[in-house]
């Protein structure tokens, strides 16, 4: 025999869904952003070892510069296209 509930019964039961996917959602959301914070600061604690460690892992494939971080190899690699090259 089904069960038959009242209309304030099922818009209850709807909100209480509604509200705790939403409660889900925003917790989710949450770690999403704190997970990139993370990475980002692991990344931020590699770079600053090497500072320490002298180990320069991004390497010029055209001559022998080598640095720390993969930013200041594509800002050299500049330099042999001609693009942007600093001039001194």
């Amino acid at each position: 025999m089904p069960i038959w509930f009242s209309d304030k019964t099922k818009i209850d039961c709807i909100k209480l869904l509604t509200d705790f996917l939403c409660f889900w959602q925003s917790h989710v959301l949450i770690y999403a952003n704190f997970r990139l914070a993370l990475d980002f600061q692991v990344s931020k604690l590699k770079r600053h070892i090497r500072s320490h460690t002298g180990e320069r892992p991004f390497q010029c494939s055209l001559c022998s510069y080598a640095s720390r971080d993969t930013y200041k190899l594509k800002r050299h690699m500049r330099t042999h296209s001609g693009m942007n090259a600093v001039v001194l």
